[in-house]
């Protein structure tokens, strides 16, 4: 029998190999780590870059549409920045216009946008046994009447059934004189008054306020009138009225103006100002984008009710560019409250402060943050700043632990026309 002799590896063969494929392994591994290290970097900055795309477009998407079937005296309310870069007080402003709001960043830019409502219509207070007819917002009707503590007096048939309307939001708008002394002013159209709406409203000097509330009650036939089943007219149109009660706090005390300088708008307020969060690391703190519509309450709290758009978005800037006879320069200014009315220039062809109607375009900068440190040894902002006179917000110290370890900020700039403002009629409509 033949036997046969089987060669195998010796332990040296296979203790060489062995190592030679622990090499080849912490080597793939090395790899493998830098690649993962990488792609969450990368996914880290893709997050931040679209939190800033999102934010930007959802404020353009908005301010394209400003000025729709809206008056245009409160189409766009800048709400301009408190502080400056440091945290000193802007020059010249005025405390009340800096909305109250405990989580605001002082420094950062906010802006209401008012949005038409399509299937809302405008309420047209009016005056019993001045103007029966209810059709001509011409007729000059002067108060008292319209607009009385919460109840307003519209014009009847309105359309709706009784109480149809509960709980609707709305605007209440008017002329006042002096802010320090008027409450419940939600927004104030920033200027002296806008100039048309104070050639047709108003003599002298005087501030657009708008008001948010909600229907309480209506609308109804006022005390002794009963609506008509077919007409749906409250009763004799020369003394009944319908009206509407608005929840509390009471509207301001407007003017003593027409009751067509009285008016409320089928619209509702989209308020976008950047918030702290609360129960962020006070050393580090993540800022959002925020929105209140209609200056909405928390049923739970009774605070503000605020709602994140976008997470990580730490500054917001804007300027805005008139029109060519206000502004033959077209530079895109930057507006900021001050003591004779928060413009920061006067119209070169009326020597009047600009106003809302004047805005042509919008220029939005929006500065995000990574959600969190990525490996890499730089700190800076990704692309410079747009907005004239805007300084990228800092980024948090640096530690000694964090020598690989980095915050980055991402900064996008948007410019919009605001093109219901600028291919208005050449003669522009009432109020109405």
């Amino acid at each position: 029998m033949k036997i046969m002799h089987k060669k195998g590896f010796s332990l040296i063969e296979i203790l060489v190999v062995m190592a030679i494929l622990m090499i080849v392994i912490v080597g793939v591994l090395g790899v493998f780590y830098d690649m993962m290290r990488i792609r969450k970097r990368t996914d880290v900055l893709l997050g931040m870059q679209q939190n800033a795309r999102y934010a930007a477009l959802t404020l353009t998407n908005k301010l394209q549409m400003t000025g729709y079937e809206t008056s245009l005296d409160s189409a766009i309310i800048p709400d301009p920045r408190c502080q400056d870069e440091i945290g000193n007080p802007v020059p010249g402003f005025i405390t009340q216009y800096c909305m109250n709001e405990p989580n605001r960043v002082q420094n950062s830019d906010g802006i209401v946008i008012f949005e038409n409502i399509e299937d809302r219509r405008f309420f047209k207070p009016f005056c019993v046994n001045v103007d029966p007819s209810c059709v001509d917002s011409s007729v000059m009707c002067i108060p008292p009447g319209p607009i009385d503590t919460n109840t307003v007096n519209i014009c009847s048939p309105s359309g709706f059934a009784d109480d149809e309307l509960i709980n609707q939001p709305l605007m209440v708008c008017g002329p006042v004189q002096d802010l320090g002394s008027v409450g419940g002013c939600d927004w104030v159209i920033p200027d002296p008054m806008p100039q048309l709406f104070l050639s047709e409203c108003v003599l002298g000097s005087a501030y657009l306020c708008c008001a948010a509330r909600q229907i309480m009650q209506g609308p109804v036939c006022s005390a002794s009138c009963v609506r008509d089943p077919v007409t749906g007219i409250c009763g004799d149109p020369a003394s009944c009225s319908e009206t509407i009660t608005l929840t509390p706090p009471n509207v301001p005390v407007f003017m003593n103006v027409p009751v067509r300088c009285l008016f409320i708008p089928p619209v509702q307020a989209i308020h976008y100002q950047i918030h702290e969060d609360p129960t962020s690391d006070p050393a580090e703190p993540r800022r959002n984008l925020m929105v209140r519509i209609n200056n909405a309450i928390d049923p739970n709290t009774g605070n503000a009710l605020w709602q994140p758009v976008a997470a990580n978005v730490v500054d917001l800037q804007t300027c805005y560019v008139f029109d060519a006879n206000c502004d033959p320069a077209q530079q895109c200014r930057r507006w900021q409250w001050t003591v004779n009315g928060g413009v920061p220039f006067v119209c070169n062809d009326t020597g009047q402060p600009a106003s809302v109607r004047n805005i042509r375009r919008v220029m939005v900068q929006v500065t995000t943050r990574t959600a969190e440190k990525v490996i890499q040894s730089a700190r800076f902002t990704e692309n410079p700043t747009c907005v004239p006179g805007s300084i990228a917000p800092p980024l948090p110290p640096k530690t000694s632990a964090d020598e690989n370890a980095v915050w980055r900020q991402y900064t996008l700039c948007n410019e919009v026309i605001a093109r219901n403002l600028a291919y208005k009629e050449l003669t522009p409509p009432t109020i109405w």
